[in-house]
């Protein structure tokens, strides 16, 4: 035993944050009509068929939990759950706190996730909050006199710079799942990076007003 003490280590991992995230893979297999290597959109190349990774992490460790693989023409949307609920059957654990990017944002996404007591954080999609609704709600805010919140950022400089600003609400969300009816709590984070405004601003063409977009973004 104190020979195994000098060289084996045993640490207390935190299962409390996950991150999901999804990534494709080019190859030179042959697609066969029911094979996992499909063609389907792509940014790298359109023209050799893919597969389409689904990892779950441990955040901020980065450690690799569980994985799955479908054909690269599948949907985006219905990846989450499976692997969501995967995790939730092997950790045993309530109050986990899902993160990803906004094809995690679908409703039926964040039902499952607050149906199993747990959270999620995600950006929300056009399709899921468009920006006319963006718009309202910062009007809204602006109208009862709501105080926006400053976010700063120090440099390896020392310079303090505000780089954002914001505000949240909080709503009720409902839906129907199998006939049983599931309510929860929601927080909307919108926040407008002055970074990301100025470089939209750029892009401006000063004959074309109208073409100026509302550049608030929403995090759930």
């Amino acid at each position: 035993m104190r020979f195994n003490e000098t060289f084996i280590r045993v640490y207390g991992i935190d299962m409390d944050r996950i991150r999901i995230d999804r990534t494709t893979a080019n190859s030179g297999g042959i697609v066969t009509e029911d094979g996992i290597l499909q063609f389907g959109n792509s940014k790298d190349d359109p023209d050799r068929p893919q597969i389409k990774i689904t990892l779950a992490t441990l955040d901020s460790l980065g450690i690799p939990y569980t994985v799955s693989e479908v054909p690269r023409n599948s949907a985006d949307d219905p990846l989450y759950v499976p692997i969501i609920q995967r995790f939730l059957k092997y950790a045993a654990k309530k109050e986990l706190l899902f993160l990803g990017d906004c094809k995690m944002g679908a409703i039926l996404t964040r039902d499952f996730v607050a149906m199993n007591d747990a959270y999620y954080v995600c950006p929300l999609s056009e399709v899921s909050h468009s920006s006319e609704a963006i718009l309202t709600a910062k009007q809204s805010f602006s109208e009862c006199n709501g105080s926006f919140t400053r976010v700063f950022r120090e440099y390896e400089n020392g310079e303090i710079k505000c780089i954002a600003e914001g505000f949240e609400k909080t709503i009720s969300r409902s839906t129907q799942v199998d006939g049983t009816s599931i309510s929860w709590s929601e927080r909307l984070v919108y926040a407008k990076s002055f970074a990301h405004e100025k470089k939209e601003l750029a892009k401006l063409d000063l004959n074309r007003p109208s073409a100026v977009k509302f550049n608030y973004s929403l995090i759930i």
